[in-house]
C-alpha cells in the first residue's frame, strides 16, 4: 500500500459482512479521501474483485490480527460488532460505526449515545463516511472520553484475577 501524509485507517466489516459490499465500495474511497493509509480487513469469503479499482492508499486483506492493527491506526470504520467495538475502546482508536445487522444497530446506538463514536447508517448520503472519520479524527471531547473508557477497561482485573477472586468466594 502506497501510504501518503495522514492519518491511518482500518476498515473491517468483521468474519460475517451481511453481503456488505455496497458498504465497502463507499466506504473505502471516502475513508482515503481523508486517511493518508487505509488498511481493510474484507473477510474470509469477501468477493474482492466486487470492490473494483481501489485507491493507491488502500491495501485490502481478507483477515489480520486486529490487535496489532489497532495499536497502529488513528480511526476505525467498523460493523458495530461487540469484539471489535470493544478491541477500539481497550486501545482508545476513535470509531466510525456502520451497522449491518444484528446487534451491530444497538452497539451503535450505544456508542452514539455516549459519544464514543460516530454512525453513518446505509441510507446516509454519499459523503456521509468522510464528513465522519473526519469528526472521529478532530472530535477532541471525544478522544476525551475514548481515552477515560480506555484507562477504565486498562483498570479493570484481568480474567485469571476474576477467577482467582470467584473461586475463593
Amino acid at each position: 500500500m502506497a501510504g501518503r501524509p495522514g492519518p491511518r485507517a482500518y476498515l473491517t466489516l468483521g468474519t460475517v459482512a451481511f453481503g456488505a459490499v455496497d458498504t465497502l465500495r463507499r466506504s473505502l474511497p471516502e475513508s482515503a479521501e481523508v486517511c493518508g493509509q487505509v488498511l481493510v480487513a474484507a473477510g474470509p469469503k469477501a468477493d474482492l474483485s466486487a470492490l473494483g479499482t481501489l485507491p493507491d492508499n488502500v491495501r485490502v486483506e481478507r483477515s489480520v490480527h486486529q490487535p496489532s492493527v489497532l495499536d497502529d491506526v488513528h480511526v476505525a470504520i467498523q460493523h458495530g460488532g461487540t469484539g471489535t467495538l470493544l478491541a477500539c475502546l481497550a486501545v482508545g482508536v476513535p470509531q466510525v460505526v456502520t451497522p449491518q445487522g444484528g446487534h451491530q444497530f444497538m452497539n451503535a446506538d450505544q456508542l452514539a449515545r455516549l459519544d464514543l463514536g460516530v454512525v453513518v447508517h446505509n441510507d446516509a448520503p454519499a459523503g456521509s463516511v468522510a464528513a465522519a472519520v473526519r469528526r472521529a479524527l478532530s472530535n477532541e471531547p471525544l478522544h476525551a472520553r475514548v481515552a477515560a473508557i480506555c484507562a477504565e477497561i486498562a483498570g479493570m482485573p484481568s480474567p485469571d484475577d476474576v477467577i482467582e477472586t470467584l473461586t475463593h468466594r
